[in-house]
């Protein structure tokens, strides 16, 4: 007899909603008796229906909402700038553009060349330095060998240098 080549998808019951086409189709073969297979054990009928229910509650959740514009403006100049939304920031929010990942990407852009995320990007990128405007660069090209001078220094983000 040869082996099967049959490949069988896991299925993790702590995940259900993340997969629900795979869940609903494990539902309708429970619910038709045809799993597990003839000539395997089976379980009783109250726990085919417990397993049933529990799916169909996993499934029937309802997806957690959208963040707003209003709640990505916020974040966005929390983490960027440490403050309040700014007007430009403010009015994307209210016309509700910032989930559109074009817009968002723009104002990130936007709010990263301005001087206020200095104090992020030096935070984020070179946690270890005490100065924004070190003298000696963290990143030097014996510790990182594709490290040119101009990327060496701690806003070498805003200067699209990959490391």
């Amino acid at each position: 007899m040869e082996p099967s080549t049959a490949r069988l998808t896991p299925l993790d019951s702590a995940h259900i909603a993340a997969n629900p086409e795979l869940w609903s189709r494990a539902e309708r073969h429970l619910r038709a008796g045809t799993m597990p297979p003839v000539g395997a054990a089976r379980p009783d009928r109250r726990t085919y229906e417990e397993v049933i229910a529990a799916i169909e509650r996993e499934l029937d959740k309802p997806e957690p909402a959208a963040e707003t514009s209003q709640a990505i403006a916020t974040r966005l100049a929390t983490l960027l700038w440490n403050a309040a939304p700014d007007s430009p920031l403010r009015e994307a929010a209210q016309r509700d553009q910032l989930r559109d990942p074009a817009v968002l990407e723009g104002q990130v852009r936007r709010m990263l060349a301005d001087s206020r995320s200095e104090a992020f990007v030096s935070r984020f990128f070179f946690p270890g330095s005490s100065s924004t405007s070190s003298a000696t660069p963290i990143r030097t090209s014996a510790s990182f060998p594709t490290t040119t001078p101009l990327c060496a220094s701690p806003f070498a983000a805003k200067r699209n240098c990959s490391f």
